[in-house]
C-alpha cells in the first residue's frame, strides 16, 4: 500500500477508535480501501490508476468504453495475423486467383494473350505478400489489382486482363471489346474497407501500449 494508503488507512483507524464509525462501518472503509489499492494502466493515458473506476483521474476517460488490448501474442504478430477479416479474405483470394491464372497460363504455353493476366497476377502476388509482411505499399497495389480488372479489354477473342470468378457483362466485336467485372468491383471495395479496418486496429493498439 502506497503512502496516500496508508495515511487513509490511519484516519480509518482513528476515526473507529474515536467513535466517529461503527466497527462494521470501518471495516468496509477498509476493505473499499484495499480494493482501491490495486491499480490498473489507463488505456488511454498509461497512466497507473485505481483499479474499478469509472473515469480515469488523469485523463478524464470514461473508462466503461475502454477498448480491448489486444494480447500480445495478438498484437505482436504482425503481417497477415494483424489483417482484420476482409484483409484477411482479400489475401487469401489474390493467391488463389493468381495461383489459377499462372497455372493456366504456363499450362497454355504462355502464348502472347497470356503475358498481359500473367503480369496482372504477378502483381496480385506481391501485393498479398506485402500485407502478408505489413508493408502499407501493398494496400495501393492490392486496390491497384483489383482496379485493373474492373474494365475487361477483350482483343482478339481473349482478355487481357483475364480474370477468374468473373461475373459480370462483356460487349464483344469481332473478337474485340470491353466487358464490365463485377468481382473487380467488389474487391476494391473490400480492399478499401479492408485497409481502412486494419489501420483502425493499429492506431487503436498503438493508442493502449
Amino acid at each position: 500500500m502506497n503512502d496516500k494508503g496508508s495515511s487513509e488507512l490511519g484516519r480509518i483507524l482513528e476515526m473507529i477508535e474515536s467513535g466517529t464509525v461503527t466497527p462494521e462501518d470501518g471495516e468496509r472503509l477498509i476493505a473499499s480501501l484495499e480494493t482501491r489499492a490495486q491499480t490498473m494502466t489507463c488505456p488511454y493515458c498509461a497512466e497507473q490508476i485505481p483499479a474499478g473506476m469509472r473515469d480515469c483521474p488523469d485523463c478524464a476517460t470514461p473508462l466503461d468504453s475502454a477498448p480491448l488490448i489486444p494480447s500480445a501474442a495478438a498484437a505482436g504478430a504482425g503481417g497477415f495475423h494483424a489483417l482484420s477479416g476482409g484483409g484477411k479474405f482479400l489475401v487469401v483470394y489474390m493467391f488463389v486467383v493468381c495461383a489459377i491464372v499462372l497455372l493456366t497460363s504456363i499450362g497454355w504455353g504462355f502464348a502472347a494473350h497470356e503475358v498481359a493476366p500473367c503480369l496482372l497476377a504477378a502483381l496480385g502476388v506481391v501485393s498479398g505478400v506485402m500485407l502478408c509482411k505489413g508493408r502499407p505499399a501493398g494496400w495501393p497495389l492490392a486496390i491497384l489489382w483489383g482496379a485493373l480488372q474492373i474494365v475487361l479489354v477483350i482483343v482478339n477473342g481473349a482478355s487481357l486482363n483475364r480474370q477468374v470468378f468473373h461475373v459480370g457483362i462483356s460487349q464483344t466485336t469481332n473478337g474485340g471489346g470491353l466487358g464490365l467485372n463485377l468481382v473487380g468491383i467488389a474487391i476494391v471495395i473490400v480492399a478499401v474497407m479492408a485497409r481502412k479496418r486494419t489501420a483502425e486496429k493499429t492506431v487503436g493498439y498503438k493508442a493502449n501500449i
